[in-house]
Protein backbone atom coordinates (compact mmCIF):
# COMPACT_ATOMS: atom_id res chain seq x y z
CA UNK A 1 0.00 0.00 0.00
CA UNK A 2 1.36 3.68 -0.87
CA UNK A 3 0.69 6.19 1.54
CA UNK A 4 1.26 10.07 1.48
CA UNK A 5 1.51 13.06 3.65
CA UNK A 6 -1.97 14.68 2.41
CA UNK A 7 -4.49 12.44 2.65
CA UNK A 8 -2.98 10.27 5.61
CA UNK A 9 -0.80 12.96 7.39
CA UNK A 10 -0.86 11.51 10.85
CA UNK A 11 -0.34 7.98 9.78
CA UNK A 12 1.95 8.33 7.22
CA UNK A 13 3.92 10.65 10.21
CA UNK A 14 3.21 7.62 12.47
CA UNK A 15 4.65 4.95 10.11
CA UNK A 16 7.79 6.77 8.96
CA UNK A 17 8.93 6.68 12.84
CA UNK A 18 8.53 3.41 12.84
CA UNK A 19 10.36 2.84 9.79
CA UNK A 20 12.72 4.92 11.18
CA UNK A 21 12.81 2.92 14.30
CA UNK A 22 12.80 -0.59 12.30
CA UNK A 23 15.94 1.09 10.35
CA UNK A 24 17.94 1.23 13.84
CA UNK A 25 17.02 -2.53 14.65
CA UNK A 26 17.72 -3.89 10.92
CA UNK A 27 20.89 -2.37 10.77
CA UNK A 28 22.29 -3.43 14.39
CA UNK A 29 23.37 0.15 15.22
CA UNK A 30 22.23 2.19 18.49
CA UNK A 31 22.40 5.77 16.74
CA UNK A 32 20.45 8.46 15.94
CA UNK A 33 22.82 9.00 12.62
CA UNK A 34 20.41 7.64 9.87
CA UNK A 35 23.20 8.50 7.64
CA UNK A 36 24.93 5.76 9.09
CA UNK A 37 22.15 3.62 9.67
CA UNK A 38 21.19 3.19 6.50
CA UNK A 39 24.77 2.92 4.99
CA UNK A 40 25.27 0.03 6.83
CA UNK A 41 21.52 -1.50 5.78
CA UNK A 42 22.82 -0.56 2.10
CA UNK A 43 26.14 -1.77 2.19
CA UNK A 44 24.61 -5.60 4.20
CA UNK A 45 21.89 -5.78 1.14
CA UNK A 46 19.27 -5.52 3.22
CA UNK A 47 17.17 -1.89 1.40
CA UNK A 48 14.23 -4.02 0.82
CA UNK A 49 14.12 -5.54 4.18
CA UNK A 50 14.38 -2.01 5.48
CA UNK A 51 12.37 -0.51 2.73
CA UNK A 52 14.24 1.84 1.73
CA UNK A 53 13.98 3.57 -1.28
CA UNK A 54 16.55 4.05 -3.96
CA UNK A 55 15.87 7.32 -5.66
CA UNK A 56 14.12 8.89 -2.81
CA UNK A 57 17.65 8.42 -0.69
CA UNK A 58 19.79 9.78 -3.69
CA UNK A 59 17.36 13.03 -4.24
CA UNK A 60 17.29 13.57 -0.29
CA UNK A 61 21.15 13.61 -0.27
CA UNK A 62 21.40 16.23 -3.08
CA UNK A 63 18.46 18.15 -1.05
CA UNK A 64 20.41 17.83 2.05
CA UNK A 65 24.01 18.84 0.11
CA UNK A 66 21.99 22.20 -1.55
CA UNK A 67 20.73 22.94 1.24
CA UNK A 68 23.78 23.13 3.85
CA UNK A 69 21.93 20.22 6.16
CA UNK A 70 25.62 18.59 5.44
CA UNK A 71 29.05 20.08 4.38
CA UNK A 72 30.06 19.98 0.70
CA UNK A 73 33.18 18.37 1.57
CA UNK A 74 31.18 15.03 2.72
CA UNK A 75 30.04 15.26 -0.72
CA UNK A 76 33.30 15.48 -2.50
CA UNK A 77 34.13 12.73 -1.25
CA UNK A 78 31.72 9.89 -1.17
CA UNK A 79 33.68 6.67 -0.75
CA UNK A 80 35.40 7.90 2.19
CA UNK A 81 32.34 9.10 3.75
CA UNK A 82 30.24 6.18 2.77
CA UNK A 83 27.58 8.21 1.14
CA UNK A 84 25.45 5.64 0.02
CA UNK A 85 24.48 5.04 -4.00
CA UNK A 86 27.16 7.65 -5.25
CA UNK A 87 30.00 6.64 -6.59
CA UNK A 88 31.87 10.06 -7.61
CA UNK A 89 31.29 13.87 -7.80
CA UNK A 90 32.47 17.14 -9.07
CA UNK A 91 31.27 19.91 -7.62
CA UNK A 92 33.28 22.40 -9.16
CA UNK A 93 31.86 25.48 -11.71
CA UNK A 94 28.11 25.85 -11.40
CA UNK A 95 27.13 22.60 -12.77
CA UNK A 96 27.30 19.82 -10.52
CA UNK A 97 27.99 16.57 -11.32
CA UNK A 98 26.72 13.14 -9.34
CA UNK A 99 27.72 9.63 -10.70
CA UNK A 100 25.65 6.60 -9.26
CA UNK A 101 26.23 2.95 -10.75
CA UNK A 102 23.09 3.81 -12.94
CA UNK A 103 23.25 7.34 -14.03
CA UNK A 104 24.80 10.41 -14.21
CA UNK A 105 22.79 13.51 -12.36
CA UNK A 106 23.27 17.11 -13.26
CA UNK A 107 21.95 19.73 -11.48
CA UNK A 108 23.08 23.44 -10.39
CA UNK A 109 22.39 25.54 -7.20
CA UNK A 110 19.80 28.45 -6.82
CA UNK A 111 22.67 30.37 -4.46
CA UNK A 112 26.07 28.01 -4.15
CA UNK A 113 27.75 30.51 -2.46
CA UNK A 114 28.51 34.01 -1.10
CA UNK A 115 30.00 35.41 -4.24
CA UNK A 116 27.00 34.37 -6.10
CA UNK A 117 24.22 35.65 -3.41
CA UNK A 118 25.98 39.04 -3.62
CA UNK A 119 26.11 39.10 -7.13
CA UNK A 120 22.43 38.13 -7.25
CA UNK A 121 21.98 40.71 -4.95
CA UNK A 122 22.93 43.33 -6.55
CA UNK A 123 21.95 42.40 -10.09
CA UNK A 124 18.32 40.96 -9.52
CA UNK A 125 14.90 42.59 -9.13
CA UNK A 126 15.11 43.63 -4.78
CA UNK A 127 12.03 41.61 -4.50
CA UNK A 128 14.04 38.49 -4.68
CA UNK A 129 16.20 39.55 -1.75
CA UNK A 130 14.29 37.79 0.80
CA UNK A 131 14.79 34.02 -1.12
CA UNK A 132 18.20 34.70 -1.96
CA UNK A 133 19.14 35.54 1.37
CA UNK A 134 16.79 32.66 2.94
CA UNK A 135 18.36 29.97 -0.33
CA UNK A 136 21.83 31.26 0.89
CA UNK A 137 21.51 30.40 4.60
CA UNK A 138 19.63 26.99 4.26
CA UNK A 139 16.05 28.36 5.73
CA UNK A 140 14.10 27.42 2.73
CA UNK A 141 13.05 23.65 3.36
CA UNK A 142 9.49 22.19 3.45
CA UNK A 143 8.63 25.95 2.30
CA UNK A 144 7.86 24.40 -1.39
CA UNK A 145 3.72 25.73 -1.55
CA UNK A 146 5.51 29.04 0.02
CA UNK A 147 7.99 30.07 -2.36
CA UNK A 148 6.38 28.65 -5.44
CA UNK A 149 3.47 31.19 -4.51
CA UNK A 150 5.38 34.13 -3.62
CA UNK A 151 8.27 34.15 -6.05
CA UNK A 152 6.26 34.23 -9.58
CA UNK A 153 8.47 33.38 -12.88
CA UNK A 154 6.83 34.31 -16.07
CA UNK A 155 6.16 31.27 -18.57
CA UNK A 156 6.69 28.54 -15.54
CA UNK A 157 4.09 26.47 -14.25
CA UNK A 158 3.73 25.62 -10.36
CA UNK A 159 3.78 21.95 -10.73
CA UNK A 160 2.47 20.20 -7.38
CA UNK A 161 2.77 16.71 -7.26
CA UNK A 162 3.69 13.48 -5.07
CA UNK A 163 7.73 12.47 -5.04
CA UNK A 164 9.38 9.56 -3.25
CA UNK A 165 10.17 9.68 0.26
CA UNK A 166 13.24 8.00 1.03
CA UNK A 167 11.09 4.71 2.00
CA UNK A 168 9.82 2.59 -0.83
CA UNK A 169 5.66 2.74 -0.37
CA UNK A 170 5.76 6.59 1.19
CA UNK A 171 5.18 9.46 -0.84
CA UNK A 172 5.09 13.19 0.17
CA UNK A 173 3.75 16.17 -1.58
CA UNK A 174 5.90 18.79 -3.12
CA UNK A 175 5.67 22.18 -5.10
CA UNK A 176 8.26 22.87 -8.24
CA UNK A 177 8.17 25.36 -10.94
CA UNK A 178 8.86 24.41 -14.30
CA UNK A 179 8.73 25.17 -18.11
CA UNK A 180 9.61 22.67 -21.08
CA UNK A 181 13.35 22.38 -19.67
CA UNK A 182 14.12 23.48 -16.51
CA UNK A 183 12.76 23.18 -12.87
CA UNK A 184 13.26 25.37 -10.29
CA UNK A 185 13.09 23.20 -6.98
CA UNK A 186 12.64 26.46 -4.74
CA UNK A 187 12.90 25.42 -1.58
CA UNK A 188 15.55 22.69 -2.24
CA UNK A 189 17.63 25.87 -3.91
CA UNK A 190 18.45 23.49 -6.61
CA UNK A 191 17.93 24.26 -10.66
CA UNK A 192 17.42 21.00 -12.23
CA UNK A 193 16.86 20.06 -16.22
CA UNK A 194 13.32 18.71 -16.75
CA UNK A 195 14.15 15.27 -17.84
CA UNK A 196 16.58 14.71 -14.93
CA UNK A 197 14.20 15.28 -11.98
CA UNK A 198 11.23 13.71 -13.50
CA UNK A 199 14.10 10.71 -14.40
CA UNK A 200 15.15 11.11 -10.59
CA UNK A 201 11.61 11.23 -8.56
CA UNK A 202 9.05 10.02 -11.18
CA UNK A 203 6.65 12.69 -9.78
CA UNK A 204 2.76 12.05 -9.76
CA UNK A 205 1.42 15.16 -10.72
CA UNK A 206 -1.67 16.49 -9.04
CA UNK A 207 -1.66 19.87 -10.40
CA UNK A 208 -0.08 22.11 -13.19
CA UNK A 209 -0.82 25.74 -12.66
CA UNK A 210 0.61 28.21 -14.75
CA UNK A 211 2.04 31.44 -12.67
CA UNK A 212 -0.04 33.96 -14.40
CA UNK A 213 -3.00 31.69 -13.68
CA UNK A 214 -1.99 31.52 -9.96
CA UNK A 215 -1.54 35.32 -10.01
CA UNK A 216 -5.27 36.50 -11.38
CA UNK A 217 -6.73 33.57 -8.68
CA UNK A 218 -4.80 35.39 -5.88
CA UNK A 219 -5.72 39.15 -6.98
CA UNK A 220 -9.35 37.92 -7.45
CA UNK A 221 -9.56 36.29 -4.04
CA UNK A 222 -9.92 32.76 -5.40
CA UNK A 223 -6.94 30.89 -4.05
CA UNK A 224 -9.15 29.93 -0.02
CA UNK A 225 -7.52 27.67 2.68
CA UNK A 226 -4.14 27.23 2.62
CA UNK A 227 -1.88 26.75 -0.47
CA UNK A 228 -1.58 23.22 -0.05
CA UNK A 229 -5.37 22.82 -0.42
CA UNK A 230 -5.32 25.20 -3.33
CA UNK A 231 -2.77 23.14 -5.17
CA UNK A 232 -3.70 19.83 -4.26
CA UNK A 233 -7.56 20.28 -5.32
CA UNK A 234 -6.91 22.51 -8.61
CA UNK A 235 -8.12 20.95 -11.84
CA UNK A 236 -5.65 17.55 -12.51
CA UNK A 237 -3.39 17.80 -15.30
CA UNK A 238 -2.16 15.14 -17.31
CA UNK A 239 1.40 14.41 -16.41
CA UNK A 240 4.09 14.21 -18.40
Amino acid sequence: MIINDYTHKNEYNDLRENYLQQSKIISGLNTDNYEKIFTKIINDGLEEKAKLNKNGIIYNILVSYATKQFKAKILRQPSQYHIPYISTTNLKGKTKIIRTPDAEIKFRLIIGNYFELIKKLITNNQSLKTLYIDLYNGNTSRRCHELCAKYLQKDFNIVTAFIPDIFSNMLFLHSFQQNENIIYDLSNNIIWNTNTFYNLVTPKIVSEIPCEQFYEDFKNNNVHGNLKDYFMNHPKQKSR
